[in-house]
């Protein structure tokens, strides 16, 4: 029997996926699993797609040919669909994200698909893995981004190449000033370029923290991380006569996150770093660290670090968190920046609420679950 009798037979609104069930014969799945019709396949904003694990397409909406220019009937049960639809240059990055939908059963990401022309087309793919009584079927979705700028930014790593690069050249530049500041005894212009040089450097390396991406995100204790960034910070505190006064409930050591560590302290601190500054001598900053119910099941830990400073004017509230920003005189203005970036990479939130000469307070609030216990 031909493939075409095969699929008549299975019905006009199934396809046999190839995948054999318990009696030895391939499974049947809905053609077109999203149960729109023709009209409503038109109007979709995103192509749509059902597959098996291997991502071998069972059903794809007729818009695909508006996006890369394919018939759906022509990519529907082609094992080459895909090799030849995604750009080569994404092909490993595609191969990577079908094999991590194996282990985790979901995946995003952005890739470039290949117009009829050749041309690359870019879409954010997302697709979940779905067990069904029949078999474990793949949904997907694709969204093109050809109008978004952002997917034509420069990758991360390039960026962390280059900062590498100019870091050392500066490092260079700041060994001969060194050398001839030595044989240049109270030299104003010296002193300026040292100054110029020594704030170039810290540029950089800023802006390589700023690029941080985690690769992975391996459980953390939150406890441990919010007690050792302010453990750290304690120090230059009472240098400056500014009580750092510290509440962290029992809770917050029975609930763990994925996270980076050196990330999340290194945020923590930025915000810290802000209180001192905005304090005056004699003042305090309060941190406490609580659990939260989430607003759709879960759990949320906030922690709040108040001072009783100086305070943000309400103009400048909404701007704060934004790179270079500042209403300090030598301040590059990175510091809240940092910190909002960092938070939102753990999938989490950074607020502020101020009032002029009354203080401030930083919320973050990050996603947590219950702290895995060592068997006994």
């Amino acid at each position: 029997m031909d493939k075409n009798s095969e699929q008549a037979q299975a019905g006009p609104d199934s396809v046999r996926t190839g995948e054999a069930g318990a009696s030895g014969a391939p499974q049947a799945l809905p053609r077109n699993p999203y149960r729109l019709d023709e009209e409503a396949e038109a109007l979709l904003p995103c192509v749509l797609y059902q597959a098996d694990r291997s991502l071998k397409l069972s059903y794809i909406s007729d818009n695909i040919r508006e996006l890369i220019g394919v018939e759906s009937r022509v990519a529907v049960d082609n094992g080459f669909f895909w090799d030849r639809s995604v750009f080569p240059e994404d092909l490993e990055l595609f191969a990577a994200k079908v094999e991590e939908l194996q282990v985790s059963g979901a995946g995003a990401f952005i890739h470039r698909m290949r117009s009829a022309a050749g041309l690359p087309v870019w879409v954010a793919h997302r697709f979940r893995s779905l067990r069904t009584d029949r078999s474990d079927v793949v949904l997907g979705s694709l969204v093109s981004l050809d109008h978004d700028p952002k997917v034509h930014g420069i990758e991360s790593s390039t960026i962390s190449r280059f900062v590498h690069k100019i870091g050392n050249q500066f490092q260079l530049i700041a060994l001969s000033v060194g050398s001839i500041a030595k044989t240049r005894e109270n030299s104003k212009d010296m002193r300026v370029f040292q100054e110029a040089v020594d704030g170039a450097i810290e540029l950089v390396r800023t802006l390589s923290e700023y690029n941080q991406i985690p690769a992975c995100l391996p459980d953390a204790n939150l406890g441990e991380i919010v007690k050792a960034s302010v453990a750290s910070r304690r120090r230059s505190f009472e240098k400056q006569g500014i009580a750092l006064e510290e509440t962290i409930e029992a809770s917050i050591d029975d609930v763990s996150l994925a996270a980076d560590p050196f990330l999340l302290e290194a945020a923590i601190g930025h915000v810290l770093q802000n209180a001192l500054e905005a304090s005056r001598r004699g003042g305090a900053v309060a941190v406490v660290a609580s659990l939260l119910p989430g607003a759709t099941g879960g759990m949320v830990a906030k922690l709040c670090v108040e001072d009783t400073g100086a305070g943000i004017a309400p103009d400048d509230l909404m701007r704060v968190t934004r790179p270079f920003f500042t209403s300090k005189k030598n301040h590059e203005g990175l510091g809240l920046s940092l910190a909002c970036r960092f938070v939102e990479l753990h999938g989490g939130a950074l607020r502020i609420r101020s009032a002029v000469q009354a203080g401030t307070t930083v919320e973050i609030l990050l996603p947590v679950k219950p702290a895995k216990r060592d068997a006994l």
